[in-house]
């Protein structure tokens, strides 16, 4: 079975595993997805994702690769997820003063959404992220995200 159909079969598995109970904080929840993220892409080709900045390459690779396949976002939403949560995890581990949060609208209004604030102030969404790279192509690469967000926080 080829990379991507492998990835496509763990997408049951990874959607559970992706909704956390409730109880569980934020940072915990996203950790747990990004953990996720990796076991998954480790089982599916052998890929190490390994919380560098580097290893956003391997995501771009594989949203590009489910993008080349014509899966729609609705298709793969637990693995966006959790791919998103990895990149977020990345940031937080690699840009001083990162962690995850929600922007007060949101709060608010009572809904759930999960995304990282930098010391700068700014609020970055790498799970919708996650999906406009599969949606737009290279254009919205989670390589050149990153970056921005690193330059913006030196």
């Amino acid at each position: 079975m080829g990379f991507w159909k492998k990835l496509l079969v763990t997408v049951g598995i990874a959607s559970l595993s992706a909704s956390a109970p409730a109880a569980i904080k934020l940072a915990e929840q996203a950790a747990f997805a990004a953990n996720q993220a990796v076991e998954t892409a480790k089982k599916v080709d052998g890929t190490v994702l390994d919380y560098s900045p580097n290893s956003l390459k391997d995501i771009d690779k594989i949203v590009l690769g489910i993008r080349r396949g014509g899966t729609s976002p609705d298709e793969v939403k637990g693995i966006l997820f959790i791919l998103g949560a990895y990149v977020g995890e990345v940031i937080i581990r690699n840009i001083e003063g990162s962690q995850w949060s929600q922007p007060k609208e949101v709060q608010a209004a009572g809904l759930t959404a999960m995304g990282v604030s930098t010391n700068d102030g700014i609020f970055w969404n790498p799970i919708g992220k996650v999906h406009k790279l599969l949606i737009n192509g290279e254009e919205d690469s989670v390589v050149h995200f990153y970056n921005v967000i690193k330059d913006k926080n030196r």
